[in-house]
Formats: structure tokens, C-alpha cells, sequence
């Protein structure tokens, strides 16, 4: 009798051990999670500097006041 649970034990623990993650599954799923993360952040730093510059073309585009401004410092209006 106590043979048979000293297996079940056994088998338990075998099948428990199977379903856990080692440490070598976890090193490279944290690899990959990164790899996302840096490839999310490029994306996110692409539009970012892509929405600042139609932003600020729009200002100043829009802007009569900033037009003039430029177009003085660059010498075209006195």
C-alpha cells in the first residue's frame, strides 16, 4: 500500500514538474517580451516625430503672424 502511494507521489510530482515553466522557458520568453517592447517603442518614436512635425507645420502654416516672422529672419519681407 505504501508503494502505490509513494508512486502516485511520484507520478504527481512528474506531471506537476511538466506543467511548470523552467528557468530557460522564462529566459527566453523574457527575450522575446523585450525584443516587442523595443519594437513597440521604435514604432511609437517613429509616429511621434512624425505627428510633431505635421504639428508644427500646421502652426506654421496657420499662423500669419509666425510666417512673417520666419520669412523676416530669413530676409524675404523687411
Amino acid at each position: 500500500m505504501e508503494e502505490i502511494a509513494t508512486h502516485k507521489k511520484l507520478e504527481i510530482k512528474d506531471v506537476l514538474s511538466k506543467e511548470l515553466a523552467s528557468k530557460g522557458d522564462l529566459a527566453v520568453l523574457e527575450s522575446k517580451l523585450l525584443l516587442e517592447i523595443e519594437r513597440v517603442e521604435h514604432q511609437l518614436d517613429t509616429k511621434m516625430t512624425i505627428y510633431f512635425i505635421v504639428l508644427l507645420s500646421v502652426m506654421i502654416l496657420l499662423n500669419k503672424d509666425l510666417l512673417i516672422f520666419i520669412a523676416q529672419l530669413m530676409g524675404l519681407v523687411k
